[in-house]
């Protein structure tokens, strides 16, 4: 095992030759999984105890810890443990993310080959807000023929209204997304004892603003947007780590302060998201009663 940060060697010449490449350089060892870079890029702002989010097609919730959480409770809210850069833990659970709204992207383009995401986005602004909420991470949504017709028949089969519209369905989904994330970062608040009053957000999802605000209602907690591309900032830092241009990798993170914008959201409407959680995790018993019969 190499940590990250860390010149393994020169590139071998026979491989820069077969690359066109003329001019040496070393290997470097970055945080090889792309979370665990991301979470190295993270901008945190103070040191208080934080959560973040790496939103993409998946969602990676969690914390950066000193130290593993081996604990029963950690097992059971089906979190893990992977290490990250600088010797790091980065406890996080894996959930639905923006795949539900890629495949309701990809549907909708099958008739009208020029609808794109921002569209999408724009449809979803417009629509009510939490008229519809589902369970994001319920096992029909990660591989259905039709994301719009999953929606609307998990909803169907509880009794619910249904969207009419892509808006309503596109709006469906931030909102269902954000109220899986408060779950998550209430667990995380009960394994560590802490509040965790901030949640950072990079990766793709750092560029929606109707999804950040969603997650700062829904958790009612304040929202650092950015960076988008934090896999990649997390990979210079350890570079830069590795060349000894920084210390380390704390000495990383004011880099990206300076060099990317960073977005904050503050929660509003919070009583109206309670009442929509609440409506959630009935709903969430009549699964699982329905499984049970």
């Amino acid at each position: 095992l190499v940590e990250s940060g860390t010149v393994i060697g020169p590139l071998r010449t026979e491989e820069r030759q077969r690359l066109g490449i003329s001019v040496p350089f070393d290997v470097v060892a970055v945080a090889s999984h792309d979370t665990a870079s991301a979470a190295a890029a993270i901008p945190y702002l103070d040191a208080a105890p934080s959560a973040f989010i790496s939103l993409g097609t998946w969602s990676l919730v969690g914390r950066e810890l000193a130290g593993p959480d081996l604990s029963d409770a950690s097992r059971a809210y089906n979190f893990t443990n992977e290490c990250g850069a600088g010797g790091t833990i980065v406890h996080h659970k894996i959930q639905a993310g923006l795949w539900l709204m890629q495949e309701l992207r990809r549907e909708l383009a099958r008739h009208d080959a020029g609808f794109g995401f921002k569209a999408l986005e724009q449809a979803a602004e417009a629509a009510e807000p939490l008229a519809f909420v589902f369970d994001a991470d319920d096992d029909v949504f990660r591989d259905p023929p039709s994301m719009a017709e999953a929606i609307v028949g998990w909803l169907k089969s509880r009794g619910q209204a249904v969207p009419a519209s892509s808006g309503a369905l596109a709006r469906a989904i931030y909102e269902s997304l954000a109220l899986s994330y408060r779950d998550t970062v209430e667990q995380m608040e009960r394994l560590g004892g802490v509040a965790l009053d901030t949640i950072y957000v990079v990766g793709g999802g750092a560029a929606i603003p109707l999804l950040l605000q969603a997650i700062a209602d829904s958790t009612g907690r304040r929202v650092v947007a950015g960076p988008v591309e934090a896999t990649v900032a997390g990979n210079v830092i350890a570079q830069l780590v590795a060349r000894g241009v920084i210390p380390d990798f704390a000495a990383g993170r004011p880099l990206v302060r300076k060099s990317f914008e960073l977005k904050e959201y503050r929660p509003s409407n919070i009583e109206a998201w309670n009442r929509a959680h609440a409506r959630l995790a009935n709903l969430k018993l009549f699964s699982s009663s329905s499984a049970a019969a």
